[in-house]
């Protein structure tokens, strides 16, 4: 993993800050990204654990976990309470590592690109890279 995904959401504070609250008002946007992030949270979870068994697993569970952080900084604070409440369906909470990697993956790219602020395209792009690397 490369440095983008944290210069893309950890620098340029304030027009990171502009950017989201420009978007946040769009309801859509942020009841989709609270299911990336649950999705993440899962993979990076689930990921985890396996590593225990399968080590080779090791660097892209916490490549996972770390898409998975930024994906939260970019909510807004008082968006954690619901975040909580996100309840994911019963056939992805059965799906492994990959499955759940990949099914974030299609969450966010099934966000419409106009909603999508500019922090949140550069989170895209690593989870594109992390689901590439987990199909191989």
């Amino acid at each position: 993993m490369d440095d983008r995904i944290w210069q893309g959401v950890m620098e340029g504070s304030e027009k990171k800050e502009q950017d989201m609250q420009a978007h946040s008002s769009t309801g859509t946007w942020m009841q989709s990204w609270g299911e990336v992030v649950a999705l993440l949270n899962r993979a990076a979870d689930i990921g985890v654990e396996a590593a225990e068994i399968d080590p080779a697993l090791h660097s892209t569970a916490w490549w996972a976990d770390l898409v998975a952080a930024a994906a939260v900084q970019l909510l807004p604070p008082e968006h954690d309470l619901t975040l909580n409440q996100v309840v994911l369906p019963d056939h992805l909470l059965e799906l492994g590592f990959v499955a759940i990697v990949q099914a974030a993956h299609e969450a966010a790219l099934a966000i419409p690109i106009d909603q999508v602020p500019a922090p949140a395209q550069v989170v895209i792009a690593e989870l594109t890279a992390l689901a590439s690397e987990v199909e191989q």
